[in-house]
């Protein structure tokens, strides 16, 4: 009958197409797994120099991370020395207002009030020297023409008379005691500024303190975020070597799926055989 041979054709049809399907399906699908490997592959290299990127930056943040944690500390302990040393200074501030202001200006006036006496003296003790400087004794002996001369070995000629000198000295440490009388108050209030400047750099050193204990607790993270970057380095890196296996792997079952799926086309094959054969045989019984 015709409808058994269209229906037996097409049946072969059918198996044809399957089987061009399950070949077809085999080379696109291998093709496919080809590319989807070779960009998975380029990922995972991507992913990889970024994390070895990342990677390197984490480590030279930490270095630097060490070295402003030592320079902190550096500039701590200079702190807390310069907070120290101005403390101990301040004595000698105090005690140089009570030289200057107290014991000096006294020690001046008192000798400011001798100098009276000393300047009677020197003038005493200047006549004394001009008269031993003209004490002075020459003379020729005309028949023997020899000179002689003789002096107390006193020189004294002065630019300026002893008594005047010591005047001088008196008019020059006049204006004295009071000016260093009023330096007291300028070095008390030094001393009260230097007071200060203590305190607010025994804080600034408290607080290079407390910076440096945040900079150093950076570490542990950055520890963490290292061990991290790595786990996941060394996962991209075995993936990406073990992907031609798992893709070799996959082809192959691609393939045998295929196969299988052309395997079950032997029954299309084989009813649309017996069809169109055990209908020409039919054809034949009923012709002779």
């Amino acid at each position: 009958m015709i409808i058994r041979r269209i229906v037996g054709f097409m049946m072969l049809l059918v198996g044809l197409l399957g089987v061009t399907l399950s070949v077809v399906g085999n080379r696109e699908g291998q093709r496919v797994l080809d590319e989807m490997g070779t960009a998975v592959s380029q990922v995972l290299t991507l992913t990889s120099q970024s994390l070895d990127t990342v990677q390197k930056t984490l480590l030279l943040t930490k270095d630097t991370v060490a070295v402003v944690s030592q320079s902190l500390t550096t500039v701590e302990h200079a702190a807390e020395g310069l907070g120290a040393a101005i403390v101990d200074t301040r004595p000698l501030f105090d005690e140089l207002a009570q030289i200057t202001s107290q014991d000096l200006p006294n020690s001046l006036e008192a000798i400011q009030e001798t100098l009276p006496n000393v300047t009677q003296a020197a003038k005493v003790i200047d006549d004394a020297l001009v008269t031993l400087n003209r004490f002075r004794f020459e003379e020729t002996i005309p028949i023997l023409n020899y000179t002689i001369s003789w002096n107390l070995g006193v020189t004294y000629n002065p630019a300026i008379p002893f008594d005047k000198a010591v005047m001088q000295i008196g008019d020059s440490l006049e204006p004295l005691p009071a000016r260093l009388r009023v330096l007291e108050a300028q070095i008390l209030l030094t001393s009260d500024n230097l007071q200060a400047l203590s305190g607010d750099v025994l804080l600034i050193a408290d607080d290079l303190t407390a910076v440096n204990d945040q900079v150093n607790a950076l570490n542990p993270l950055l520890d963490g975020y290292i061990a991290t970057v790595t786990e996941i380095n060394d996962a991209s890196r075995q993936t990406r070597a073990s992907l031609n296996a798992q893709l070799e792997s996959l082809k192959t079952g691609l393939t045998w799926i295929m196969i299988w799926l052309a395997l079950f086309q032997i029954v299309p094959f084989y009813l649309g055989y017996t069809l169109m054969v055990g209908q020409k045989g039919s054809d034949k019984g009923q012709a002779i």
